[in-house]
């Protein structure tokens, strides 16, 4: 591989689903994406560190603040002694507006010893400059 992209990290979480949006699609698209780059990096992936705690509505039609409200608690983090002292890749499938990532990472974030970098197979979106900067000024 020629990229120093995955050097230092220790652990690989894909963006989880809720169990009964799971149930529905039958697959996690972001489960396949993370265990693809474990083949290739030797990187253990955990899908059981942050669960999705709520059920939300499909973000597709939504806005930039209707897709941030949408997701606000959505996860939570279930194992925080996992990932501490941890460099986290958070693996998404597609990143839109980044609101689905940046709660996600927010949570894993709680756990205050914890470097995050993020992959996505996609990104879908025209404003996830502004969200990334808001999200820089919290």
């Amino acid at each position: 591989m020629d990229t120093d992209f995955f050097d230092g990290i220790d652990i690989i979480i894909p963006i989880p689903l809720h169990w009964r949006r799971q149930m529905s699609r039958g697959f996690n698209q972001s489960d396949y994406i993370a265990e693809g780059i474990s083949e290739v990096t030797g990187i253990k992936v955990d899908k059981s560190i942050v669960k999705r705690a709520n059920y939300t509505e499909k973000q597709a039609l939504k806005h930039l603040e209707e897709r941030k409200r949408n997701v606000e608690g959505a996860f939570r983090l279930v194992c925080p002694e996992k990932v501490s002292g941890k460099h986290v890749l958070l693996v998404d499938d597609v990143i839109t507006t980044g609101s689905t990532t940046i709660e996600c990472g927010k949570e894993i974030c709680k756990n205050n010893d914890v470097k995050i970098s993020i992959i996505s197979l996609n990104y879908a979106g025209e404003k996830f400059t502004s969200v990334q900067a808001n999200m820089e000024d919290d």
